[in-house]
């Protein structure tokens, strides 16, 4: 087909309200709901489910059998009007589902340049951020946020109001009940940090100096068996400055207690 050309097949159910940008292309067996729109280059496989109030950006990839826009599962939704907003160039693999925020006028949002993987859920109220990878199996649970680069294993399950920071990494079938630090590794059950990530901060451009502070720190604070408050302030009086450092500590200032290096 033609770059600029939308291409709606026969069988797709669009509801006369949706908005769609050029170049966009509607499988076989979509049902697309009211007040919806669809960025340009935008790419629905076949049987993608929009429900309502929902907003692509440009060039999203949906596999089939992907929900958008349902309704929040919240006992306290009340039928108020709210969202879905997802940014540019996603992947979304087959059975992925992201529901509508619950409270009146809030926004489940996915930023862009992220995957989510096959029978992902994200919940009401969630906040992903950019270049974030989500695989299969996981679930996120209302009030998440993820912040940029985050990577979350497979079959993971994410308790609501939980945190996780940029370039952190959940290993497979974790329990996260807590926030999770920027920069680190976690697993387990309970979750417990193994150290820095330090391949994804140099993948990601972060200086030698930036890895080797916040190393030192994710060690100090969750790996060396001290308390929370000791070991911050033996980091502290190094002088560490870096940008990457000190989203670290304010990061940690922030957290729910935990245990010494495991998180509860």
């Amino acid at each position: 087909m033609s770059e600029n050309k939308t291409v709606i097949h026969p069988t797709a159910i669009l509801d006369p309200s949706v908005e769609l940008g050029e170049g966009v292309y509607i499988g076989p067996y979509c049902v697309i709901g009211e007040n919806v729109k669809i960025g340009d280059g935008c790419v629905l496989e076949s049987h993608v489910t929009i429900k309502c109030n929902t907003e692509l950006g440009k060039n999203n990839k949906l596999s089939p059998c992907v929900a958008l826009g349902g309704d929040p599962q919240d006992y306290g939704y009340s039928g108020e009007p709210t969202f879905v907003k997802i940014g540019d160039n996603n992947i979304l693999r087959e059975f992925v589902t992201v529901h509508r925020a619950s409270g009146e006028g809030k926004t489940t949002l996915v930023g862009s340049n992220s995957m989510i993987m096959a029978y992902s859920h994200v919940a009401h109220n969630c906040v992903i951020g950019d270049f974030v990878t989500i695989a299969n199996y996981a679930g996120l649970c209302g009030h998440v946020h993820i912040e940029d680069k985050a990577v979350i294993g497979g079959l993971s399950g994410i308790h609501q109001n939980a945190t996780v920071g940029t370039m952190a990494m959940i290993g497979g079938c974790a329990r996260v009940n807590v926030d999770v630090p920027p920069y680190s590794k976690v697993g387990g059950s309970p979750l417990e940090v193994h150290g820095a990530n330090v391949i994804a901060m140099r993948r990601h451009g972060v200086s030698p100096e930036a890895r080797k502070e916040v190393k030192e720190t994710i060690e100090e604070v969750f790996c060396m068996r001290k308390s929370r408050d000791a070991a911050l302030a033996e980091i502290e009086a190094k002088g560490f400055g870096s940008p990457e450092y000190l989203h670290l500590v304010d990061f940690i200032k922030k957290m729910r207690a935990g245990d010494n290096g495991r998180q509860r």
